[in-house]
């Protein structure tokens, strides 16, 4: 949280008892002038000698405590120490002091992004494009601000013109690659970050944008080969780690990027990407309580994200809470209309409750709203019948042609489905069969199944509950008839005699609870396993 600037300070405006960087004693240096010392505080900043930058400006703010060089520089050094609050108070002390420095408004632009605060960024990013036109940083910190506001053409026009200054502004190039990227053209904003890179081979964050990009595209074994090089030079980039997870992720390696989670949020405690990662393992892995933990956590961090209220309606509907994972879903559509994820999730919702026309209505919304429409047109498929005709056929037509190149798993088995849904619709059977078997083929893959163990599983079934083990515990169960179970095999009607049953007053619908299986996967102690 920002402090409350203090109007006339006399004194170098640092709080009582707070260091910018932590200081160490230096030599006694040789009397210089106001600009000799800004120059020599200068040089160590940009050689990243913080502490000894940090030194001569306190010297000078001693002589001159409302020299508004000296102020900003130190704000910059606070800024690079991980106090952006105090670089915020620093800064404005200078601005307050000489309003009409172009580099003091863009680097408060930047300071303020930094903190959320967008409308103050973007005042400052204006003021400094104002004040000096040619100023490429000015620009640049002005087009991050509206890319953070999500006013993307705003966002480029600023870039573009930073880039028509200098060609090789690499925080420009970078900038330019996460628009495209925002719009879906994955190729432009590779082409991008690669410019960024090759003008500053430094600059970590193309780099990790280029690795996370590669991943959309199904160029996995490129993108770890990228994000490892990020984290081998920066061990500690919190994102990093998250977006190699992802990877790993879409490619089946779960275990792995577990590991890749937990060590960002060991970076950076309460780091959303990381909960949102362990959310999408716990769903891959079917690991539902420990999801909703997370999910839950992610939602406390970021309230207001549509899309981390989403994932937990998708925690909530995959272990048949269906009227909870509704309810998270209306929300994050109240939230943001156009969250797909969530529009998708309640298509699903109103699959389960039998309104097959409300469910194709919703998954249709979700094909106006998003140009990756896979997951949605499948599940458009999968809950309406499909005809000859149909302009969804011939969009799978194009989708079945990603099979013949290298697709992950993840993408791979619910496009088979759909395409043996689809053609099994059309009557195509000899079509439809080797999609149902190479999507099954590569679930059952994914499935920690034995037969052997199976069988173990029944046997031991049979050894426990003989009938003289129910004879003799006839009389030790719970004599309360409040518990109703109704059991049935999928799509049979049990959700709705549920609902019917649930209508008496005395009676509260449970949906589909796991404790009887898991009691059942739960050996008594002493039983050999």
């Amino acid at each position: 949280m920002t402090k409350k600037s203090r109007k006339n300070e006399q004194a170098p405006f640092i709080p009582p008892g707070q260091n910018v960087a932590a200081t160490v004693a230096v030599p006694r240096q040789p009397k210089l002038s106001i600009e000799q010392a800004l120059m020599a505080a200068r040089k160590h900043q940009a050689a990243g000698e913080l502490r000894k930058a940090e030194n001569i400006l306190r010297q000078i703010l001693k002589v001159s405590p409302r020299q508004p060089q000296a102020l900003h520089l130190l704000g910059v050094i606070a800024h690079a120490a991980g106090k952006t609050s105090l670089a915020i108070d620093l800064i404005g002390e200078a601005i307050r002091i000489d309003g009409g420095v172009a580099l003091f408004h863009a680097n408060m632009a930047e300071m303020c992004r930094r903190l959320d605060r967008l409308e103050d960024a973007v005042k400052h990013g204006r003021k400094a494009v104002a004040l000096d036109p040619k100023l490429v940083s000015g620009h640049g910190n002005l087009g991050i601000a509206y890319f953070d506001l999500e006013q993307y053409e705003k966002a480029e026009n600023c870039h573009r013109t930073a880039l028509k200054l200098n060609p090789n502004f690499a925080p420009s190039l970078n900038n330019m690659g996460s628009i495209l990227r925002q719009r879906k053209d994955y190729a432009g904003a590779c082409e991008y970050f690669r410019a960024a890179i090759q003008a500053n081979p430094d600059f970590l964050d193309s780099q990790n944008n280029l690795g996370e990009t590669l991943a959309r595209v199904e160029q996995h074994e490129e993108s770890l080969k990228v994000l490892d090089g990020v984290i081998a030079r920066k061990p500690l980039y919190d994102s990093a780690h998250c977006n190699r997870g992802l990877t790993l992720l879409a490619i089946g390696e779960e275990a792995k990027a577990r590991d890749s989670f937990v060590r960002a949020l060991k970076i950076t405690p309460d780091y959303p990407q990381a909960y949102a990662g362990l959310v999408l393992i716990s769903l891959e892995l079917n690991k539902l309580t420990e999801g909703e933990k997370f999910a839950r956590r992610l939602v406390e961090l970021e309230p207001k994200k549509a899309e981390y209220r989403s994932m937990l309606g998708s925690v909530l509907l995959a272990q048949g809470l269906t009227e909870e994972a509704e309810a998270a879903f209306n929300k994050a559509i109240e939230m943001q209309d156009d969250c797909i994820p969530a529009r998708a999730g309640l298509g699903h919702v109103l699959m389960e409750k039998g309104d097959l026309d409300g469910a194709e209505k919703m998954f249709r919304s979700c094909l106006k709203d998003e140009k990756d429409t896979s997951p949605a047109l499948y599940s458009l498929i999968q809950v309406r019948k499909m005809k000859a005709g149909d302009p969804e056929v011939a969009v799978m037509a194009g989708e079945a042609e990603k099979l013949k190149g290298k697709v992950s798993a993840s993408k791979a088995i619910p496009l088979n489905f759909a395409l043996g849904k689809m053609y099994d619709d059309l009557g195509d059977y000899d079509r439809a069969f080797p999609h149902y078997m190479a999507g099954c083929s590569l679930k059952r893959k994914k499935l920690d199944y034995s037969m052997e163990e199976k069988e173990k599983s029944i046997q031991r079934i049979k050894d426990v509950f003989t009938a003289d083990f129910i004879a003799g515990n006839a009389k030790n169960g719970d004599p309360s008839g409040l518990p109703i179970f109704v059991l049935g095999m999928p799509r049979s009607g049990t959700t709705l005699t549920e609902q019917i049953i649930a209508s008496h007053p005395l009676v509260h619908g449970a949906g589909e609870l796991r404790d009887l299986l898991d009691v059942a996967e739960t050996f008594p102690p002493g039983m050999k396993t």
